[in-house]
């Protein structure tokens, strides 16, 4: 982290592993009695970042930040003799947004940011034949906005207004089927 005359700055690392078992059991069509599923998995992300803000002017600030992240997703399915998978996914991601102080209480700004959600397995599966790896979730946005700070009997009340509009592609959804019996 970093303080200039007219420049703040951060940048790190960042490591992330963890190791876990899900046990499950699930209804499948046609099936007499529930599927027990196990699924033994390790999903590990690593990635390298950093985000300035300049000063252009004293009412004009510039944003920009970058990361870079990698991905390791893995999976054992014990059912039906158990199958191991594993699938790598990586991306950059960044932000880039101007913000303009229209006086000491008030603020306008206009973002554009690319996202990522890393894919990975879905261990719900009904046989491990059909283990098979989705893709990783992107996401583009722009948003505009302001953010006005008010005094109303004696508390300070912030206005946030935001229109955003957010392009995805690989969107993942949870999706849940009720299967009454």
């Amino acid at each position: 982290v970093g303080s200039g005359d007219r420049l703040d700055w951060v940048a790190g690392l960042f490591y992330y592993k963890e190791d876990g078992t899900d046990r499950t059991q699930s209804w499948f069509p046609f099936a007499a009695t529930p599927v027990p599923q196990t699924n033994d998995v390790t999903n590990e992300s690593r990635s390298v970042f950093a985000q300035g803000t300049l000063a252009l002017t004293d009412l004009l600030n510039l944003t920009v930040g970058l990361r870079y992240t990698w991905d390791d997703r893995e999976i054992y399915h014990h059912e039906d003799g158990g199958l191991s998978a594993s699938e790598s996914f990586n991306e950059p991601t960044w932000n880039v947004s101007l913000d303009y102080q229209l006086n000491d209480r008030s603020m306008v700004y206009i973002a554009h940011r690319h996202g990522y959600r890393s894919g990975g397995f879905n261990g719900r599966v009904q046989t491990a034949a059909q283990l098979e790896p989705f893709d990783a979730e992107i996401v583009d946005d722009i948003e505009i906005g302001s953010k006005t700070d008010f005094d109303i009997a004696g508390t300070v009340l912030r206005l946030n207004i935001a229109a955003f509009y957010s392009d995805y592609q690989d969107i993942q959804r949870t999706i849940a089927i009720v299967n009454e019996q």
